[in-house]
């Protein structure tokens, strides 16, 4: 008889302990959907500033002659590499905040 109590009593703190587990997974799993939300948000960044980049192609001295103003040119333009990162990060912080503030809105 003894036993019996002890088993029910058992049964219902296993379905506490059940139901703590399951708002324990719960959370976790909604921390891992924002986490993967915000990963694919950094990619889809990212990979706009680069396809932009991309376009550029090998005319990028021009293009940086025509963008950058002329006394600038010598210290920006002859270097590529950095005026494709400039072009990168200003693109990728553009589709950023259009993503984030724009087409939130609508």
């Amino acid at each position: 008889m003894q036993i019996t109590r002890d088993l029910q009593n058992f049964d219902q703190g296993l379905l506490l302990l059940e139901g703590n587990i399951n708002a324990v997974r719960s959370q976790v799993e909604i921390e891992k959907a924002k986490s993967d939300h915000n990963f694919q948000e950094l990619i889809a960044v990212g990979g706009t500033g680069v396809a932009f980049v991309s376009f550029i192609g090998d005319d990028a001295e021009k293009e940086c002659k025509l963008i950058i103003p002329k006394n600038y040119h010598g210290s920006v333009c002859d270097n590529i590499l950095i005026f494709k990162l400039m072009i990168l990060l200003t693109t990728s912080i553009f589709v950023w905040f259009f993503r984030k503030y724009i087409l939130k809105r609508s």
